[in-house]
């Protein structure tokens, strides 16, 4: 497995402050998806930087558009396999992706979950970098209102996982506190 750190590159995370601290969504899969994603960019990306940006676009008080925009400085796709990096094994007809392990049913998988989360993905060029990607992730979660009855919050998430977003800390304990 290859870390950012052994390479050498700048990692960052950047989360909008309006974000919401909690949604509701399968954090399984969707964890599966940011670090299949995060992953591949740290591979294919020699020098530079890789980044995860969270914003939040058309928020209402239930619910709210989250894209996951991860930005690297890596090798870059053409425009021709950008049309089938979605595909299984797509990596098979491109020698750069052979010789480097190839990017497999990894980003196919990604785009099932993101379409079984009712969500959209797909790449671009990084036209800011002499090279690289950006991959976008953007799935509508509800929100979990807080003003909800604590014994209710906690047995609706009894025995169930949950992914927290949160750039503040204060906002990270009190999630914390709500589910402990």
């Amino acid at each position: 497995e290859i870390n950012a750190k052994d390479k050498n590159l700048e990692m960052t995370v950047d989360i909008d402050d309006d974000v919401p601290d909690i949604v509701i969504s399968d954090s399984v899969r969707l964890k599966q998806v940011l670090i299949n994603i995060l992953s591949n960019s740290i591979k294919f990306t020699k020098k530079g930087s890789v980044k995860l940006i969270v914003t939040c676009e058309n928020k209402t008080e239930n619910n709210c558009n989250i894209l996951f925009k991860i930005i690297d400085t890596g090798i870059g796709v053409s425009h021709d396999i950008a049309e089938k990096i979605f595909d299984y094994f797509s990596d098979s007809e491109n020698d750069y992706f052979s010789e480097n392990d190839g990017i497999g049913i990894g980003l196919s998988i990604s785009r099932l979950i993101v379409n079984l989360l009712k969500g959209k993905i797909w790449i671009e060029n990084n036209d800011e970098a002499e090279s690289g990607t950006i991959m976008n992730v953007k799935i509508k979660f509800n929100i979990f209102n807080t003003n909800i009855d604590e014994n209710v919050i906690k047995d609706y998430f009894y025995n169930n996982k949950m992914l927290s977003l949160n750039n503040d800390i204060k906002g990270r304990i009190n999630t914390i506190k709500i589910f402990s």
